[in-house]
């Protein structure tokens, strides 16, 4: 089979190449191509990335809270923080070894879903990015299930409700 999938990975200035089965779910795809280019041009001191990652968030956590998967216990900490001033608010979910394994590939460095069943959905998925954020600080906040809602809460009415931007203007006013 060929790999026709391809993300370039920088290391200590070095560029490395990881290639990825795409069994499905373009959007990841996108994400890392996203991150890299930031990664590359900038060499920022963290990654925030908001997204509507996976229908397994909306499953886990329904409508009230967004999943957070971060490599940083720091960075964490600041995120629930703001998260709790700003009403948008967090549940974190782990990321490990064993959930990185679930994204072997026969033919490529990985997957971009874990298989054959898709079991822990939004973990794999969050771990597909994170092989992307080197030994940067990185948080992936999967919105799927708070960047709609279904009826009016007491920070949104019915439909989009711009979930993050509380949160991210919230940690940005106490980033040192």
């Amino acid at each position: 089979k060929e790999i026709e999938n391809e993300l370039t990975v920088v290391e200590n200035g070095v560029r490395r190449y990881k290639t990825f089965e795409e069994l499905r779910e373009e959007g990841r795809k996108k994400c890392d191509q996203i991150r890299q280019n930031l990664v590359d041009k900038f060499n920022p001191d963290l990654i925030i990335d908001f997204a509507t990652l996976t229908g397994a968030i909306l499953i886990a956590l329904g409508e009230y809270k967004a999943g957070l998967f971060t490599n940083s216990d720091k960075l964490a900490k600041e995120l629930f923080e703001a998260g709790e001033k700003s009403n948008d608010e967090l549940w974190q979910f782990p990321l490990s070894k064993k959930y990185n394994e679930m994204l072997s590939s026969p033919v490529a460095d990985m997957a971009n879903i874990s298989h054959p069943d898709r079991l822990a959905g939004s973990i794999t998925a969050a771990e597909f990015l994170h092989n992307f954020a080197n030994d940067t600080p990185w948080a992936h906040i999967d919105i799927a299930g708070t960047s709609w809602v279904s009826s009016e809460t007491e920070t949104s009415p019915k439909g989009a409700t711009g979930f993050g931007v509380r949160l991210i203007y919230e940690f940005l006013k106490n980033y040192k």
